[in-house]
């Protein structure tokens, strides 16, 4: 980081200095705090480097947004997966998808649908022919 700056000529200072100094308590250092009061940066101890506050302040901030975000995003992944394999034809792995649709007025029944599908997999195998 220290090198793509300097060779773009971007200063690359400590970052602000707050009046008063906030400590944060080691158990939270497996935690990215975005604030710590009343201003959004974390103060450098003199034992902290530069890289350590573009670290702190800018990369772990960016880095818990984007994982968060995927949770959010991924939150219902089993269904997806579910999903999938009812399109690769693969009933039992299917049984979430299906069973969503059978809660919901569908009405599935399980024998006819993998009746169905050994059908379409036979079709699809003698077409590969």
């Amino acid at each position: 980081m220290l090198a793509f700056c300097t060779e773009r000529d971007v200063p690359v200072d400590e970052g602000p200095r707050n009046s008063t100094r906030r400590k944060i308590p080691r158990r939270m250092d497996d935690f990215v705090v975005s604030s710590v009061g009343k201003n959004d940066t974390i103060e450098l101890s003199p034992e902290r480097s530069v890289m350590d506050h573009w670290k702190v302040n800018v990369y772990l901030p960016v880095m818990d947004a984007v994982i968060s975000g995927f949770k959010r995003r991924f939150q219902n992944l089993p269904f997806a997966k579910a999903i999938d394999t009812f399109v690769e034809l693969d009933i039992e792995g299917a049984k979430e998808f299906v069973n969503h649709y059978d809660k919901h007025s569908m009405k599935v029944n399980i024998d006819m649908l993998q009746a169905e599908v050994n059908v379409i997999k036979n079709l699809l195998r003698n077409r590969e022919k």
